[in-house]
């Protein structure tokens, strides 16, 4: 789904240090209940384990709780923090759970730590839990469902809805706003987030427009994924190729590390409007830099994901595949540098809405695999930008030839076939 960001001005219906206290302890216990649920969720496969191995039959989380786990979380978080409205609760232990099925694996391979929730995690608002509406001036407003009936009755607060003027500003976003109020979109759950170098408040709302007719052809686009070119492109029925180079990428990451040095060697002698104010204070150039970082990785993989979509409808590709990520490392200087995975999901977005299928492949051996004869062999990739089959003599550009292959429908069947034909033992396996 697309989201929209909006600031929020100012309430309606209350003074604005009642919604910003309001806001600040639904952020401080929108913490709370994320790290339970994770918490509950790490405990639950735990109990699993264990009564796995000491069992045949698997155990379910009905047949222990008596109910799912995520129904299990929302009642015992509904007993300890009363505050929240109810639908929140809910939507907040589903992106809780859906945060932890996502890492799941990494964290049981310990390349990865159990999610941790800070202070500053977002509130979470279920769809159902709000309503837009244009105002007779033009402009918008949002009737969000905050606070339980428990909470505002002990309180002594009138209110478990607040209605909230947005500011939107351009007339994109406008036209957005009212094709959700007309409901030409569907829209989805929603955050509300604090920006805490801006000092304001604002409300992201998911929304979805309507997904083309599903493209049937026989063209499958493989994309391979590298440094020296973020993308590199392969059809499974022609010669066409396409590259990035990402000479830029990295151009920006270098100057945004050497300017983050000098601001850092700055902070030792900086000017009296930044001293005696404690570290927050004196390191918010960096954060600055950190921020001009994720904004420009944002911009410049849009930019790429718009410019695989328009290749794919070039030729009527009918699907896309590409590499399966899962599981690598995040140590890995291949992620490391750049953000893959945003790359992939803006990539998988923008092709549902034209009508083209994504599916993620296990890359093992596509970089190894003449894409011309199907051999494969660790010599043929004696240089790293080479491949030259020691087979059939065929000599490609070694990120070309693992498109090719990222392209080719059963990809994973057929290597692992070869594999078993030429006796190559998968050393992933080995390694578990």
């Amino acid at each position: 789904m697309k989201s929209i960001k909006l600031k929020i001005n100012k309430p309606l219906n209350c003074t604005w240090d009642e919604l910003g206290f309001i806001l600040r302890e639904l952020r401080y216990t929108s913490s709370k209940m994320l790290n339970y649920t994770i918490q509950k969720c790490y405990e639950w496969h735990n109990i699993q384990l264990d009564h796995n191995n000491e069992n045949d039959i698997k155990i379910k989380d009905k047949d222990y709780y008596g109910c799912s786990i995520s129904t299990h979380a929302y009642r015992k978080i509904r007993e300890n923090y009363n505050i929240c409205y109810s639908g929140n609760v809910s939507q907040t232990v589903q992106n809780a759970i859906k945060r932890w099925k996502n890492d799941k694996l990494e964290i049981m391979r310990l390349q990865k730590s159990i999610p941790s929730y800070k202070l500053n995690a977002p509130i979470f608002i279920a769809n159902q839990s709000y309503k837009l509406e244009k105002l007779e001036n033009n402009e918008y407003s949002i009737l969000v469902g905050l606070l339980s009936k428990e909470y505002t009755k002990n309180n002594d607060i009138n209110n478990t809805q607040y209605k909230i003027l947005l500011q939107a500003r351009d007339n994109s976003t406008k036209t957005i706003l009212d094709r959700i109020i007309n409901k030409d979109y569907k829209y989805g759950s929603g955050q509300i987030t604090y920006n805490k170098r801006k000092k304001n408040w604002f409300i992201i709302i998911s929304y979805e427009n309507e997904t083309k007719t599903t493209i049937e052809s026989n063209t499958v686009m493989g994309i391979d994924l590298g440094i020296k070119y973020p993308l590199y492109i392969a059809l499974n029925n022609s010669k066409h190729r396409y590259k990035i180079e990402g000479g830029e990428i990295e151009q920006f990451r270098k100057q945004i590390e050497k300017r983050k040095l000098q601001l850092l060697h700055q902070g030792k002698y900086c000017a009296n409007g930044r001293k005696g104010h404690g570290i927050t204070k004196r390191i918010s150039p960096l954060e600055f830099a950190n921020e001009r970082v994720s904004n420009f990785r944002n911009t410049t993989n849009h930019k790429y994901s718009h410019f695989v979509i328009e290749i794919a409808k070039k030729h009527n590709v009918a699907l896309i595949q590409m590499e399966n990520l899962t599981g690598i490392s995040e140590d890995n200087k291949f992620l490391k540098n750049w953000s893959y995975f945003d790359l992939q999901n803006k990539i998988k977005y923008k092709a549902n809405l034209e009508g083209i299928k994504v599916e993620f492949i296990d890359p093992y051996k596509t970089s190894q695999r003449c894409s011309k004869c199907g051999h494969i062999d660790r010599e043929n990739r004696l240089v790293q930008s080479e491949f030259i089959c020691v087979e059939c003599g065929e000599e490609l550009n070694a990120d070309y030839n693992a498109a090719r292959n990222i392209s080719t429908l059963d990809i994973e069947n057929i290597i692992k076939e070869k594999c078993n034909e030429l006796e190559i033992v998968d050393s992933r396996k080995l390694r578990k």
